[in-house]
């Protein structure tokens, strides 16, 4: 069982509902759930202008598969049913497969993410639709090169794999968040808004190759690691430390990236 009220931020009730997720009739509808974005690698085939991670062909931090079985426990001894995975892009991790596969074994709903590069390799569609609780979100835009979007397509209809496809208004300059190289690609709304703002966006979090957590999806303020709750007790950490961010006024993406506490553990170090 798990209660929303562990790991809730606004604290409207007080505690007193103690919501019961296995229970609530609004679980569906409700953006008080934990939803990390594990990222594999940041070693990508592509080198985006718009990237916060800053990926790039010439990145080398890969996920072993060791600290994928430890990201596996910390997410089902921590009760998270809903993650994203990334890279860079995927496939440049060679036991992606492998990782893929631990990472998916507990989760209701996995969104992994591609510029279509890694779904058009030999067998990958085909693997991929061996797993009920996974859609694949395809970049297409004005950064990527778009090369292998159709054909990806082509692959993930021919094995009934669900996905989709990025949406024109969905990718425009105003959608990037300033962090990365995206520093250099701002549009109106990330110059003045903040991402985290959003409801939906403030149970997101960021797992690395090496296990560092952030509070950001786009890796601003490091603040845990995996390590220290593959046995539980991440929800009490998660709401303390949040609590005290947003009881801070963070004017904008901008600000808050370039003032972010970065994991002093190197990723070298670590891997």
């Amino acid at each position: 069982m798990s209660f929303r009220c562990d790991i809730c931020i606004e604290e409207e009730c007080k505690g007193a509902r103690n919501c019961n997720c296995d229970t609530c009739k609004n679980r569906t509808k409700c953006t008080k759930v934990l939803r990390p974005t594990i990222r594999i690698t940041n070693k990508c085939t592509q080198s985006c202008l718009h990237c916060c991670f800053g990926c790039s062909p010439k990145k080398s931090e890969m996920m072993s598969v060791e600290q994928a079985h430890k990201t596996a426990m910390f997410l089902r001894n921590n009760n998270i049913k809903h993650i994203s995975i990334m890279g860079g892009e995927i496939c440049c991790n060679p036991d992606w497969r492998e990782i893929v596969s631990i990472l998916l074994k507990d989760v209701n709903y996995c969104r992994l993410v591609s510029s279509g590069d890694t779904i058009i390799e030999d067998g990958a569609a085909e693997f991929l639709s061996g797993f009920s609780n996974i859609n694949v979100s395809i970049s297409e835009d004005k950064w990527h090169n778009n090369v292998n979007v159709d054909r990806a397509i082509d692959e993930l209809v021919r094995y009934g794999v669900p996905h989709n496809v990025a949406t024109e208004n969905q990718t425009t300059s105003d959608s990037i968040v300033p962090v990365g190289r995206g520093d250099f690609e701002l549009g109106v709304y990330s110059m003045f808004s903040c991402y985290c703002h959003n409801p939906e966006y403030r149970y997101s979090f960021l797992i690395d190759e090496v296990g560092h957590i952030y509070k950001c999806g786009f890796g601003s303020w490091c603040y845990a690691e995996v390590d220290d709750y593959v046995e539980g007790e991440f929800a009490e950490r998660f709401k303390e430390f949040n609590q005290k961010f947003f009881g801070t006024f963070v004017s904008n993406c901008k600000s808050c990236s370039r003032s972010s506490y970065r994991c002093k553990r190197s990723v070298q170090n670590d891997s």
